[in-house]
C-alpha cells in the first residue's frame, strides 16, 4: 500500500475514518470477497491466483460499529491458501472504480455516474458494489462499442450491503474486456 502506512509498526490499529486517511485511494490487492462470518466467498478457479510478493506490507481496511454501551472484542482474520507457482496459469487482481469525493444536495435524490475507459485486456470474474446508508440503487454497465449492457445492478440498496454487497460472478474464464471498452458506474442516493 502507499507510504501513508509505512510509518506504523506491524500490528498497529488506526482510526482511518477521516477522509484524509482514505483519499487518494491506495492500490488494492483485492476488495471485499463477500465473506462475512467465516464464509470464504467464491473460490478462484483452478490455476488462477493473486500474486503476493515478499517484503510488502499488507493492510486490512476493516470497519466495525459498536452499537452497545460496552467495549466489545473483535476477532478479525485473513486466511490465504498457497499454490505452487507452476500451477498458476493466470494472475487475478482487484480493481476499485471510485468517483472520488462528492457532495449530495440535502433532502433529494441524486444520481452520479462516471466512466472508465479500460486500458488493457482482461477477463472480469466478478463485480460487487459499495455504498453506505444513503445508497438507493447501483449499476455497472459495459460498452464494447455496441452500446451499454448491464453487468451489475442492485435495485434497492440495503445499508447492510456496505459490509456485504451482492456479487455478480461470471463463469470461467470470465467476461472479456478489451482496451477501449468503457465501464460505467451509476449510483443513486437519497440524502
Amino acid at each position: 500500500r502507499s507510504a501513508q502506512f509505512s510509518n506504523y509498526p506491524d500490528g498497529t490499529l488506526r482510526d482511518c475514518s477521516d477522509l484524509a486517511e482514505q483519499w487518494p485511494p491506495t492500490p488494492v490487492l483485492f476488495d471485499t470477497l463477500n465473506a462475512p462470518f467465516g464464509d470464504s466467498g467464491p473460490p478462484l478457479p483452478d490455476g488462477i491466483a493473486f500474486h503476493m510478493p515478499q517484503g510488502l506490507r499488507w493492510v486490512s481496511d476493516t470497519h466495525y460499529i459498536n452499537t452497545t454501551d460496552s467495549v466489545i472484542c473483535i476477532n478479525n482474520s485473513i486466511e490465504f491458501d498457497l499454490i505452487p507457482a507452476d500451477d498458476v496459469t493466470h494472475l487475478a487482481s482487484g480493481y476499485v472504480l471510485d468517483v472520488g469525493s462528492f457532495e449530495l444536495p440535502p433532502q433529494q435524490e441524486t444520481t452520479l455516474e462516471f466512466d472508465c475507459r479500460w486500458p488493457w485486456s482482461l477477463n472480469l470474474m466478478s463485480i460487487s458494489g459499495h455504498m453506505h446508508s444513503y445508497g438507493m440503487h447501483k449499476e455497472v454497465l459495459l460498452d464494447r462499442g455496441e452500446g451499454f449492457e448491464l453487468l451489475y445492478e442492485v435495485e434497492e440498496w440495503d445499508p447492510f450491503y456496505a459490509s456485504v454487497a451482492p456479487m455478480t460472478t461470471f463463469e470461467s474464464p470470465g467476461l472479456a474486456v478489451s482496451p477501449g471498452h468503457v465501464i460505467r458506474t451509476r449510483c443513486t442516493w437519497n440524502n
